[in-house]
């Protein structure tokens, strides 16, 4: 559950659809256009990639072998990179 009280959204897009009807959202209004199969399928191996990393949300950044989950201050980045130029050395 959400921080309020709502339970997390999964199966992307057609899970954000269902949300958005749910909450109201105009059912009249027209699809949104479909995607070319060139963009669906970056779409999809930038999925897949995700979960082999268990990427679970935005933002997210990896330095090296150094996982960086959500906002975080500037700070926490030069850190990570120093922790990582260091152990290279």
């Amino acid at each position: 559950m959400s921080e309020k009280g709502h339970p997390p959204l999964g199966g992307g897009e057609e899970s954000a659809r269902g949300a958005g009807e749910e909450g109201g959202k105009n059912k009249k209004e027209p699809p949104p256009p479909r995607r070319s199969k060139k963009v669906q399928k970056i779409i999809d191996e930038d999925i897949k990639d995700g979960e082999k990393l268990h990427i679970e949300g935005t933002p997210f950044f990896l330095i090296n072998n150094l996982v960086i989950r959500g906002a975080v201050p500037k700070d926490i980045f030069r850190r990570a990179i120093e922790i990582e130029l260091n152990a290279a050395r």
